[in-house]
């Protein structure tokens, strides 16, 4: 007896898209941008994560998969993308890590709480570094 055939189709779908932007820097701070916005306690935002990587745009697609399971989680969210912030090197210093964590420092003093997939909880969002304008972290936020 002859085996019926598979059937295989492409989806219309994107399901990862890389941008020349994430392969020029190595040294990256992304955020995984959901497409409805989560409640938080003093505003809504559809950023649900925040981080850093050093090894460039290979760990940002490991990390995006590793946290879509917890993102499709949320009530509502179809799909997500993945922005890139970068910052300018300087000597002695890993400015993606400052530029990080002053991120999430902003981000905890708008919303109330840090992105609902990091795990820093107890940063204090009055203590910047000074190295980033609070104007330029709002607004990397804003148009995330």
């Amino acid at each position: 007896m002859a085996r019926e055939k598979l059937n295989a189709k492409l989806h219309r779908a994107e399901v990862l898209v890389v941008d020349r932007a994430a392969i020029k820097a190595r040294h990256l701070v992304y955020l995984l941008v959901a497409d409805k916005a989560q409640r938080y306690p003093w505003k809504r935002s559809p950023i649900l994560y925040i981080g850093t990587t050093a090894k460039g745009v290979a760990r940002i697609a490991g990390s995006a998969a590793h946290r879509a399971d917890d993102i499709f989680a949320r009530y509502g969210t179809r799909r997500f993308v993945v922005r890139v912030a970068t910052c300018p090197r300087r000597a002695g210093m890993q400015t993606w890590k400052v530029l990080e964590k002053d991120l999430m420092r902003r981000f905890k003093a708008h919303h109330g709480e840090v992105p609902f997939l990091n795990e820093w909880k107890n940063l204090n969002p009055h203590h910047l570094s000074g190295y980033f304008s609070e104007r330029k972290l709002d607004k990397i936020l804003k148009n995330s």
